[in-house]
């Protein structure tokens, strides 16, 4: 579209907010807000820039040219392709044209079949509610000072447990049930504190995260928040599991040892604490990355790390990067592969074996076939998966265009 003049126009599109970061994270210095869409779009000096001068109503031509004044002609091309992005993702629109309809309340976001997820919006008020009624002190100070020394005690207990197994059956179904209900804890108190430092809670979903299923809460406006306030609300979820464990741990000395109760506690604390770790590992997209994301103040270090492996591999010329960033890319890349390795093959295992359980019930004879295809099928994925994060530019939900969080 053009406006009377003949010039293309673009402007910012309604409901779109524009919130500068109080630290730079990594070269962003801002982050756009699209409070109907629920999208986050991350700014460098080059972005806000262009963002500020298509708010103002400034021609695209001109725009791009003035922006990119005395630069290799590289940047012109890097100028208009973050204006086709703004536009994509509905920040942004040409004069005359309609804006973005809002997302739909429930939303599927699928990358391949290892990776996706479906996410539920307007859950703000749920959380600001949660909040109120308890939830304020769940994930103040004080009671994460109380669940580290839980958690620690809770440690001490375990290395003398008498047995982390549970030898009786009727114990499986309550843990399941037990464990179940710490996840909903661990994803509750990531939200609440995001509430906690005056942010919202937009959405809450689950999906498929490469090793399994993967609950989760939407804490993307953390990103408006300070580095310590989005490593606060990062640890909040593995802090409730160590509590959890702990806790599970004390009271698993109370009743007879060898009793039923016993061992579903000493069982369920060695699961939070498992579960705790998991999290906290850094190799994958859950709460550690996170946390190390901001440590380096490398955002979408993941992402970044494999396509340069990418580009290593095809041959293809490196741009530039900042010196930590490049420090990162490589010892990242050799620990993120090797633990989707080793995880991968106990995965493949355990499904293979899943499967030769419950078809030799039926079928005896098939059942060795069906364990290996379906073993075969898992680890096919498994590999598409890993080659598609090396060699495309993948973003997943989380990763903020720099684009969301956990």
């Amino acid at each position: 579209m053009a406006d009377a003049g003949g010039e293309i126009v673009m402007l910012a599109a309604p409901g779109v907010e524009l919130h500068r970061l109080a630290a730079p994270l990594g070269d962003r210095l801002a982050v756009l807000k699209h409070r109907a869409t629920g999208r986050y779009f991350a700014l460098s000096p080059l972005g806000l820039d262009i963002w500020q001068r298509i708010a103002s109503g400034e021609p695209l031509p001109g725009l791009v040219e003035t922006v990119t004044a005395g630069q290799p002609a590289a940047a012109r091309v890097r100028a208009l392709r973050l204006c086709a992005q703004l536009r994509a993702q509905g920040f942004a629109r040409l004069a005359g044209e309609a804006p973005p309809a809002p997302s739909p309340r429930l939303h599927l976001d699928f990358h391949h079949p290892l990776l996706w997820e479906i996410r539920v919006r307007g859950c703000v008020p749920l959380f600001q509610i949660l909040y109120l009624l308890g939830g304020k002190w769940l994930v103040s100070p004080m009671a994460t000072g109380l669940a580290a020394i839980v958690g620690v005690a809770g440690i001490l207990l375990l290395a003398g447990a008498p047995a982390l197994v549970p030898q009786d059956v009727r114990v499986l179904p309550w843990l399941f049930a037990a464990t179940i209900a710490a996840t909903f804890v661990h994803e509750c108190l990531h939200g609440l504190a995001v509430v906690r430092f005056g942010r919202a809670v937009d959405a809450v979903g689950i999906g498929w995260f490469w090793f399994g299923p993967a609950p989760f809460v939407d804490t993307s406006d953390m990103w408006l928040g300070t580095r310590a306030q989005r490593i606060w609300v990062s640890a909040a979820g593995p802090a409730g599991n160590v509590a959890l464990g702990g806790a599970a741990a004390l009271l698993a000395n109370i009743p007879p040892a060898g009793s039923v109760l016993a061992q579903m506690l000493w069982a369920y604390s060695a699961v939070c604490y498992f579960v705790a770790a998991y999290n906290l590992c850094p190799l994958l997209e859950f709460d550690g990355y996170f946390i190390l994301t901001d440590v380096t103040g490398v955002p979408n270090l993941r992402r970044k790390a494999y396509a340069w492996l990418g580009r290593r591999l095809r041959g293809v010329p490196e741009p530039a990067a900042r010196p930590r960033e490049g420090r990162l890319f490589l010892p990242y890349c050799v620990g993120s592969l090797a633990y989707v390795a080793v995880f991968g093959t106990l995965t493949v295992e355990a499904v293979a074996s899943f499967a030769e359980a419950h078809v030799r019930f039926w079928l005896p004879a098939a059942a060795p076939v069906v364990a290996s295809a379906t073993a075969l099928g898992f680890a096919g994925l498994l590999l598409f998966g890993t080659l598609k994060d090396v060699f495309v530019d993948v973003r997943r939900g989380m990763s903020l265009s720099i684009a969301s969080a956990r």
